[in-house]
């Protein structure tokens, strides 16, 4: 009968239904497992101070008195926007290794414990004695300025010298048309940044191009376990819920 037939079609349909669900449910969890793993490595990655110069990671790993004084190294005193993050990258450069400590007395026992063990050279960032200001420039209100590179991340207070004197003099500009325009107004007399990466020194070089991705650098690569941390926030919502239905 018609009623009979509704029922066997009926449990046709749950059947498939219930076998994409488990199909949906092993993709989700595949997708959990590869996630938890790449964070995993992320994690030790930073644990082991991975990407920074030999110098800056014996100063990071090292024992001693001087040590406490140690607050870290640059790359990881602040974070950025995943807008400006190539920006930022070009902008800091090496400094990116600089080791920010509290007192010059720290920085010269630190590059003692460097000779003791032949362990290479870093730049240390006393926050006693290192006092950048803010820079003050009418191309702050020109077009296609997002503003200097300081205003671009996000970081302690306490840093606020530290983090000026690196970054406090660099523009950050929207393409590289609009800061070659700049320059030229302003008599090559500008260092600016573009959010692709491109770079201008005052005097008038401009550096640009690409590089081939090296075990990804230090800011991608905390973007990245961001990014992650949100996608398995998600996975682990749906496959919650999945596994009720199934139930």
């Amino acid at each position: 009968s018609a009623q009979r037939q509704a029922l066997v079609d009926g449990g046709k349909e749950a059947a498939i239904q219930a076998r994409e669900e488990r199909k949906e449910l092993q993709k989700l969890r595949t997708q959990e497992q590869r996630a938890k793993g790449r964070l995993e490595l992320l994690a030790q990655w930073e644990e082991q101070h991975e990407g920074y110069l030999e110098g800056t990671k014996n100063i990071l790993n090292g024992k001693g008195p001087w040590r406490e004084a140690i607050k870290g190294a640059v790359g990881d005193l602040f974070t950025v926007d995943n807008r400006f993050t190539v920006a930022i990258e070009i902008a800091l450069g090496g400094s990116v290794n600089h080791v920010v400590t509290t007192t010059a007395k720290a920085a010269s026992e630190g590059v003692q414990f460097l000779k003791s063990i032949q362990g290479g050279r870093v730049t240390f960032l006393p926050m006693d004695s290192v006092k950048g200001r803010p820079y003050d420039t009418p191309a702050l209100s020109e077009d296609g300025v997002i503003g200097t590179a300081v205003d671009c991340i996000e970081f302690d207070v306490a840093y606020n010298h530290i983090f000026q004197y690196l970054l406090g003099r660099t523009l950050v500009v929207e393409t590289m048309e609009r800061a070659i325009a700049l320059q030229k107004k302003y008599n090559q007399q500008l260092r600016i940044v573009t959010l692709t990466g491109e770079q201008f020194q005052p005097g008038g070089s401009l550096t640009g191009g690409a590089t081939k991705k090296k075990r990804s650098s230090l800011l991608s690569r905390r973007e990245e376990a961001a990014r992650l941390e949100a996608e398995l926030a998600s996975v682990e919502e749906r496959t919650t819920k999945l596994e009720q239905q199934i139930k």
